[in-house]
Protein backbone atom coordinates (compact mmCIF):
# COMPACT_ATOMS: atom_id res chain seq x y z
CA UNK A 1 0.00 0.00 0.00
CA UNK A 2 1.21 3.37 -1.02
CA UNK A 3 2.26 5.33 2.23
CA UNK A 4 0.94 9.04 2.32
CA UNK A 5 3.48 11.77 1.52
CA UNK A 6 3.32 14.50 3.92
CA UNK A 7 4.63 18.56 2.88
CA UNK A 8 5.17 20.77 5.75
CA UNK A 9 4.89 24.58 5.89
CA UNK A 10 6.52 25.52 8.83
CA UNK A 11 9.10 28.49 9.35
CA UNK A 12 9.82 27.60 12.91
CA UNK A 13 12.55 25.55 12.35
CA UNK A 14 11.92 23.75 16.01
CA UNK A 15 8.50 23.20 15.72
CA UNK A 16 8.99 22.17 11.44
CA UNK A 17 11.95 19.61 12.90
CA UNK A 18 9.08 18.05 15.44
CA UNK A 19 6.52 17.49 12.88
CA UNK A 20 9.05 15.90 11.10
CA UNK A 21 9.92 13.33 13.33
CA UNK A 22 6.14 12.70 14.34
CA UNK A 23 5.76 12.46 10.16
CA UNK A 24 8.03 9.37 10.39
CA UNK A 25 7.34 8.05 13.45
CA UNK A 26 3.78 7.52 13.03
CA UNK A 27 4.25 5.56 9.56
CA UNK A 28 3.73 8.09 7.18
CA UNK A 29 6.39 9.87 4.79
CA UNK A 30 8.08 13.23 4.38
CA UNK A 31 7.08 14.33 1.31
CA UNK A 32 9.52 17.82 1.92
CA UNK A 33 9.52 20.53 4.56
CA UNK A 34 9.74 24.26 3.16
CA UNK A 35 9.29 27.45 5.30
CA UNK A 36 7.29 29.66 2.53
CA UNK A 37 4.19 29.61 0.37
CA UNK A 38 6.51 29.87 -2.40
CA UNK A 39 8.28 26.88 -2.02
CA UNK A 40 4.99 24.85 -0.97
CA UNK A 41 3.89 25.93 -4.39
CA UNK A 42 6.70 25.42 -6.35
CA UNK A 43 7.12 21.75 -4.81
CA UNK A 44 3.70 20.82 -5.56
CA UNK A 45 4.27 21.86 -8.86
CA UNK A 46 7.09 19.36 -9.64
CA UNK A 47 6.20 16.82 -7.27
CA UNK A 48 3.16 15.16 -4.99
CA UNK A 49 2.16 15.44 -1.59
CA UNK A 50 -1.12 13.97 0.00
CA UNK A 51 -1.37 16.13 2.50
CA UNK A 52 -0.06 19.97 3.83
CA UNK A 53 0.26 21.07 7.02
CA UNK A 54 0.41 24.89 6.49
CA UNK A 55 1.79 26.89 9.16
CA UNK A 56 -1.05 29.79 9.53
CA UNK A 57 1.05 32.62 10.58
CA UNK A 58 3.37 32.46 7.24
CA UNK A 59 2.10 35.15 5.00
CA UNK A 60 0.09 34.00 2.53
CA UNK A 61 -1.06 31.61 3.95
CA UNK A 62 -5.03 31.12 3.48
CA UNK A 63 -4.37 32.26 0.18
CA UNK A 64 -1.97 29.63 -0.78
CA UNK A 65 -4.25 26.81 0.91
CA UNK A 66 -7.23 28.03 -1.14
CA UNK A 67 -5.31 27.62 -3.94
CA UNK A 68 -3.73 23.82 -3.34
CA UNK A 69 -7.13 23.09 -2.61
CA UNK A 70 -8.89 24.05 -5.47
CA UNK A 71 -6.00 23.07 -7.91
CA UNK A 72 -4.21 20.73 -6.64
CA UNK A 73 -7.57 18.84 -4.62
CA UNK A 74 -4.64 17.91 -1.48
CA UNK A 75 -6.63 18.61 2.05
CA UNK A 76 -4.52 20.84 4.13
CA UNK A 77 -4.17 21.13 7.97
CA UNK A 78 -3.11 24.40 9.43
CA UNK A 79 -0.96 24.86 12.31
CA UNK A 80 -2.28 27.82 14.30
CA UNK A 81 0.06 29.51 17.75
CA UNK A 82 -2.87 32.19 17.64
CA UNK A 83 -5.56 29.88 18.52
CA UNK A 84 -8.55 32.77 18.11
CA UNK A 85 -11.90 30.93 17.23
CA UNK A 86 -12.98 33.30 14.43
CA UNK A 87 -9.67 33.37 12.38
CA UNK A 88 -9.78 29.62 12.67
CA UNK A 89 -13.61 29.21 11.68
CA UNK A 90 -12.94 32.32 8.74
CA UNK A 91 -10.31 29.93 7.41
CA UNK A 92 -11.25 26.95 7.54
CA UNK A 93 -14.26 27.74 5.39
CA UNK A 94 -12.54 30.18 3.06
CA UNK A 95 -10.15 27.47 2.28
CA UNK A 96 -11.93 24.19 2.62
CA UNK A 97 -9.37 22.84 5.77
CA UNK A 98 -9.50 19.85 6.89
CA UNK A 99 -8.65 20.94 10.08
CA UNK A 100 -5.96 22.85 12.77
CA UNK A 101 -3.77 21.46 14.88
CA UNK A 102 -3.17 24.24 18.08
CA UNK A 103 0.76 24.76 18.45
CA UNK A 104 3.08 24.07 20.60
CA UNK A 105 1.77 20.88 18.69
CA UNK A 106 0.43 17.65 20.47
CA UNK A 107 1.98 14.45 18.95
CA UNK A 108 -1.75 12.65 19.31
CA UNK A 109 -3.54 15.78 18.49
CA UNK A 110 -1.27 16.14 15.26
CA UNK A 111 -1.51 12.53 15.04
CA UNK A 112 -5.05 12.53 15.05
CA UNK A 113 -6.17 15.16 12.67
CA UNK A 114 -3.63 14.68 10.00
CA UNK A 115 -5.15 10.61 10.23
CA UNK A 116 -8.86 12.60 10.14
CA UNK A 117 -8.02 14.45 7.34
CA UNK A 118 -6.71 12.15 5.78
CA UNK A 119 -9.64 9.18 5.78
CA UNK A 120 -12.36 12.87 5.13
CA UNK A 121 -10.41 13.37 1.84
CA UNK A 122 -10.01 9.31 1.09
CA UNK A 123 -14.00 8.94 1.74
CA UNK A 124 -14.87 12.31 -0.24
CA UNK A 125 -12.33 10.76 -3.49
CA UNK A 126 -14.35 7.70 -3.72
CA UNK A 127 -15.79 7.07 -7.42
CA UNK A 128 -19.17 7.85 -7.00
CA UNK A 129 -22.07 6.74 -9.05
CA UNK A 130 -22.53 7.32 -12.82
CA UNK A 131 -24.19 11.07 -12.30
CA UNK A 132 -24.64 11.42 -16.31
CA UNK A 133 -28.37 10.74 -16.34
CA UNK A 134 -30.86 13.37 -16.05
CA UNK A 135 -33.73 12.16 -16.00
CA UNK A 136 -35.67 12.79 -12.73
CA UNK A 137 -37.25 9.00 -12.12
CA UNK A 138 -33.22 7.77 -13.01
CA UNK A 139 -31.79 10.36 -10.32
CA UNK A 140 -34.26 8.80 -7.77
CA UNK A 141 -32.67 5.53 -8.23
CA UNK A 142 -29.11 7.02 -6.51
CA UNK A 143 -31.14 8.21 -3.10
CA UNK A 144 -32.18 5.52 -0.45
CA UNK A 145 -35.82 5.19 0.46
CA UNK A 146 -36.95 5.52 3.53
CA UNK A 147 -41.04 4.38 4.55
CA UNK A 148 -42.21 6.38 6.85
CA UNK A 149 -46.16 5.09 7.35
CA UNK A 150 -47.78 6.19 3.91
CA UNK A 151 -44.77 8.60 2.65
CA UNK A 152 -41.43 7.26 1.09
CA UNK A 153 -38.87 9.51 1.59
CA UNK A 154 -36.07 9.95 -0.46
CA UNK A 155 -32.74 10.46 0.96
CA UNK A 156 -29.23 11.48 -0.56
CA UNK A 157 -26.70 9.18 0.81
CA UNK A 158 -23.84 11.83 0.84
CA UNK A 159 -26.36 14.26 3.37
CA UNK A 160 -26.42 11.16 5.38
CA UNK A 161 -24.55 11.43 8.82
CA UNK A 162 -25.20 7.84 10.35
CA UNK A 163 -27.48 5.38 10.63
CA UNK A 164 -28.22 3.73 14.31
CA UNK A 165 -30.48 0.97 14.93
CA UNK A 166 -32.53 0.78 18.37
CA UNK A 167 -34.88 -1.79 19.33
CA UNK A 168 -35.16 -2.74 15.95
CA UNK A 169 -35.88 0.32 14.41
CA UNK A 170 -33.32 1.87 12.40
CA UNK A 171 -32.83 5.80 13.15
CA UNK A 172 -31.81 7.57 9.27
CA UNK A 173 -30.15 10.78 10.23
CA UNK A 174 -29.67 13.48 7.63
CA UNK A 175 -29.34 17.07 7.31
CA UNK A 176 -30.45 17.71 10.63
CA UNK A 177 -33.52 15.39 10.36
CA UNK A 178 -34.47 12.17 11.69
CA UNK A 179 -35.91 9.21 9.59
CA UNK A 180 -36.95 5.65 11.34
CA UNK A 181 -38.13 2.56 9.94
CA UNK A 182 -37.89 -1.19 10.70
CA UNK A 183 -34.84 -3.09 9.34
CA UNK A 184 -31.23 -4.85 9.72
CA UNK A 185 -28.28 -2.60 9.96
CA UNK A 186 -26.15 -5.25 8.19
CA UNK A 187 -28.10 -4.67 4.91
CA UNK A 188 -27.61 -1.15 4.93
CA UNK A 189 -23.94 -2.06 5.36
CA UNK A 190 -23.74 -3.72 2.76
CA UNK A 191 -25.97 -0.92 0.37
CA UNK A 192 -23.80 1.98 1.57
CA UNK A 193 -20.00 0.41 2.48
CA UNK A 194 -19.29 1.69 -1.46
CA UNK A 195 -20.27 4.88 -1.06
CA UNK A 196 -17.77 5.87 2.31
CA UNK A 197 -19.98 4.17 5.15
CA UNK A 198 -18.63 2.67 8.06
CA UNK A 199 -19.57 0.36 10.47
CA UNK A 200 -18.10 1.64 13.85
CA UNK A 201 -20.29 -0.25 16.18
CA UNK A 202 -23.06 -3.14 16.38
CA UNK A 203 -25.53 -0.37 16.65
CA UNK A 204 -24.19 2.15 14.47
CA UNK A 205 -23.22 2.57 10.11
CA UNK A 206 -22.12 6.48 9.98
CA UNK A 207 -20.38 8.43 6.67
CA UNK A 208 -17.03 8.84 7.38
CA UNK A 209 -17.19 12.20 5.49
CA UNK A 210 -18.94 13.73 8.58
CA UNK A 211 -16.75 12.64 10.92
CA UNK A 212 -15.29 15.69 13.23
CA UNK A 213 -12.96 13.82 15.64
CA UNK A 214 -11.39 10.96 16.65
CA UNK A 215 -11.16 10.33 20.58
CA UNK A 216 -8.64 8.36 22.03
CA UNK A 217 -10.34 7.30 25.35
CA UNK A 218 -7.31 5.24 26.91
CA UNK A 219 -6.68 1.55 26.76
CA UNK A 220 -6.72 1.36 22.98
CA UNK A 221 -10.75 2.63 23.42
CA UNK A 222 -11.72 5.56 20.65
CA UNK A 223 -14.76 7.42 20.06
CA UNK A 224 -15.77 9.42 16.60
CA UNK A 225 -17.69 12.88 16.78
CA UNK A 226 -19.82 13.51 14.17
CA UNK A 227 -20.87 17.29 12.46
CA UNK A 228 -24.98 16.43 13.66
CA UNK A 229 -24.83 14.62 16.62
CA UNK A 230 -23.34 15.99 20.15
CA UNK A 231 -22.45 12.71 22.02
CA UNK A 232 -19.21 10.31 20.65
CA UNK A 233 -20.31 7.55 19.20
CA UNK A 234 -18.33 4.81 20.17
CA UNK A 235 -15.97 2.32 18.25
CA UNK A 236 -16.21 -1.68 18.98
CA UNK A 237 -12.87 -3.15 20.02
CA UNK A 238 -13.33 -5.57 17.47
CA UNK A 239 -13.78 -2.97 14.81
CA UNK A 240 -10.56 -0.42 16.57
CA UNK A 241 -7.93 -2.05 13.72
CA UNK A 242 -10.06 -1.59 11.12
CA UNK A 243 -10.17 1.97 12.01
CA UNK A 244 -6.93 2.34 12.18
CA UNK A 245 -5.80 1.06 9.25
CA UNK A 246 -8.84 3.31 7.21
CA UNK A 247 -7.49 6.42 8.98
CA UNK A 248 -3.79 5.24 8.68
CA UNK A 249 -3.58 5.84 12.57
Amino acid sequence: MKRTKILVVERDLRTSLEIQRNIIDFGWMLAAAVESTEEALEFLNADRADLVLMDMEIPGSINTARLINESHHIPVVFLSGTWDEKTIINAAISTNAYGCVAKPVNDLDLKMSIALAIGKHRAESMPKQDESPKDPALEKLKKIAIWAGDEINLLEPDKMSFIEIRKGMLHFSADGEEYMQRGALNIWEKKLGHMGFYRCHKSFLINVSKIEKIIYNGCNSFSVKLKERSEPIPVSREKINELKKMMQI
